[in-house]
């Protein structure tokens, strides 16, 4: 067996064993609670509310529809300024 596939091998089994201890209960305790259902589609104001930060932290709403209406990339300068592609 080569190197390349000696790898992969090593990878798939890693990740195998992982979800299998995933979804035995391996995480015990600390799990992530599953959000609460939200019904869609939220106004972007709305959906501001749902948003869980780390404290110290803000979200903000910069652009929505009507000003952008399919955007396809976003970037932020070291200025933290940000830009948006649309079609």
């Amino acid at each position: 067996m080569n190197l390349t596939k000696a790898f992969i091998v090593t990878v798939l089994s890693i990740l195998a064993l992982s979800f299998r201890s995933v979804h035995q209960g391996g995480m015990g305790a600390d799990a992530p609670k599953k959000p609460p259902a939200v019904k869609s589609p939220l106004s972007p104001q709305e959906a501001l509310k749902h948003f869980k930060i780390t404290p110290g932290l803000r979200i903000e709403l910069v652009a929505a529809e009507p000003q952008i209406e399919s955007p396809v990339a976003m970037t932020f300068d070291e200025e933290a300024d940000a830009d948006a592609a649309k079609r």
